[in-house]
């Protein structure tokens, strides 16, 4: 399998653990190598333990993206949260049948 250029991430959603770290991806958004920005929203992306899996919609090619690689990417910048926000951000259960 020939070597591919990752994918950069542009935006994401998460909800975050009391420690600050990411907990689940809620959605993403991201350039592919294809030169393709794409979207998608928790539903559409494969959650595996410690990240997810995205897969653009353009050319097919997928790739994990990890919670630590998000909580790196948003180190630098403060997290504020309201009340409003906190309530928000409880766990998210996909169900799939």
């Amino acid at each position: 399998m020939p070597d591919a250029l990752p994918f950069a991430v542009r935006s994401f959603e998460a909800n975050y653990a009391p420690s600050g770290s990411v907990e689940r991806i809620l959605s993403l958004t991201v350039d592919c190598s294809c030169g393709t920005t794409s979207s998608c929203g928790s539903s559409q992306l494969i959650h595996l333990p410690g990240g997810a899996l995205f897969r653009c919609g353009q050319c097919g090619s997928h790739q994990a993206i990890s919670h630590a690689r998000l909580d790196a990417s948003s180190a630098s910048s403060p997290k504020v949260r309201s009340p409003v926000a906190l309530r928000a951000a409880a766990p998210v259960v996909t169900l799939r049948s």
